[in-house]
């Protein structure tokens, strides 16, 4: 049986994002992303790491700055290591293969996924 993990978050990016080319020149973005549950006085945020690749990485950079609201949907990966203190700690990392604006601070019809690297057409334009 095959083995299958995806993950969708919301939140706010918690920097600009960092823009690298690999050595063979495709583009790599990676920000931190936190989703805060609960409510009132009893909210918690939670990070995560997210990356993606290509084109996708490029608009993603061009486009979203700190606190900016998105959605994101990828591979989830557990990562386990230890800081300079000798602590033991977690981060979660998705590798993104779609992402939305989400909020009024960016457009909501904007949509970035694996079947176009580009915007889809507005809604007015679709003649039916």
């Amino acid at each position: 049986m095959p083995n299958f993990a995806q993950i969708t978050l919301a939140g706010h990016t918690g920097g600009d994002v960092d823009l690298q080319y690999t050595q063979t020149g495709t583009a790599r973005a990676t920000v931190s992303l936190a989703v805060n549950t609960g409510y009132g006085d009893y909210q918690v945020a939670s990070w995560y790491r997210i990356q993606m690749f290509g084109k996708r990485a490029e608009a993603f950079s061009e486009h979203v700055k700190k606190g900016t609201a998105v959605i994101v949907s990828g591979e989830p990966e557990i990562q386990l290591w230890t800081d300079k203190n000798e602590n033991e700690r977690t981060t979660v990392q998705v590798t993104v293969d779609k992402w939305t604006f989400a909020g009024s601070r960016g457009d909501s019809n904007s949509n970035y996924n694996d079947d176009h690297n580009e915007l889809p057409r507005k809604k007015k334009d679709i003649p039916f």
